[in-house]
């Protein structure tokens, strides 16, 4: 399959993993956070987004979705990626973070789970 531009620059696993298991120094772009899954997947459709990821995040005692355009092993990787986002995304500021940071919110979110499902 062809990638798109920002594709290219991604980390890309030979075997599926989860976003927790990623060493910490590597980087995510975030594009939008959403308060439910539904509005997220709505704005991924609307925009024509696939293969990206999306991660449940916890901040301020609140679950947020976040949409990720992926993951990359360096900041430059990031930013290559970030610069040659989707046409439809170069209105929104993307967030390029360290996955660390993302992955201490995706750590909140469960926390916040496990305390809020009875």
């Amino acid at each position: 399959a062809d990638l798109h531009d920002w594709q290219q620059f991604g980390y890309r696993p030979t075997a599926s993993i989860a976003l927790g298991e990623l060493p910490a120094h590597f980087y995510a772009i975030q594009i939008v956070a959403m308060s439910s899954i539904e509005a997220l997947q709505s704005f991924a459709n609307e925009h024509h987004l696939s293969n990206v990821l999306a991660a449940r995040v916890g901040a301020n005692g609140k679950f947020f979705y976040v949409l990720l355009l992926g993951v990359y092993e360096t900041l430059s990787d990031a930013n290559a990626a970030a610069a040659s986002r989707p046409e439809s995304l170069m209105i929104i500021e993307p967030w390029v973070r360290k996955l660390g940071s993302l992955q201490d919110a995706i750590a909140r979110g469960d926390l916040l789970a496990d305390t809020t499902n009875y």
